[in-house]
C-alpha cells in the first residue's frame, strides 16, 4: 500500500468515526399518525433508549387525551385536539415545556421520522 492509499484509508476511517460519533449523540423523534391518533417515541441514539413515548387518542372528539410515558410512569392529560396538526403541536409542547418536558427546545432534535403505509395501486 502506498502513502496515498494510507492517507485515503485513514481519512475514510476518520470520517466513519466522526459519522458514528454524531449518530450516537442523536435524538430522534418518531411519529405514527393514524386516522384519529398520533403515537410518538423520542429515542436517544447514544444508548439506543426511549427517552419518552406516548400518544394522542380520539383526535377530533371533545374527550381527546394525551398519554405520556416517562421514567417508567404513565401520565394522562385530557385536552380537546381538533385535528392532527394541533396534535403534533401539542406533542412538541409536551416535549419542551411543563412537568414532562425532556427537551429544552425542538432544536435538540436531530431527526424526525414518520411511519408511512402505502395503500397500493388502488388507493
Amino acid at each position: 500500500m502506498n502513502g496515498k492509499d494510507m492517507v485515503c484509508k485513514r481519512n475514510f476511517y476518520s470520517s466513519l468515526f466522526t459519522l458514528h460519533s454524531s449518530l450516537m449523540e442523536m435524538k430522534i423523534l418518531v411519529l405514527n399518525c393514524g386516522s384519529s391518533s398520533i403515537k410518538y417515541a423520542l429515542y436517544n441514539m447514544d444508548d439506543q433508549s426511549v427517552i419518552t413515548s406516548g400518544g394522542i387518542e380520539k383526535i377530533g372528539l371533545p374527550d381527546s387525551f394525551i398519554t405520556v410515558k416517562l421514567n417508567g410512569e404513565k401520565h394522562r392529560m385530557e385536552r380537546p385536539i381538533e385535528e392532527h396538526t394541533a396534535g403534533v403541536q401539542y406533542i412538541f409542547e409536551v416535549l419542551t415545556t411543563g412537568e414532562y418536558a425532556v427537551l429544552k427546545s425542538l432544536n435538540e432534535l436531530d431527526a424526525v421520522g414518520h411511519r408511512m403505509v402505502h395503500g397500493g395501486e388502488k388507493f
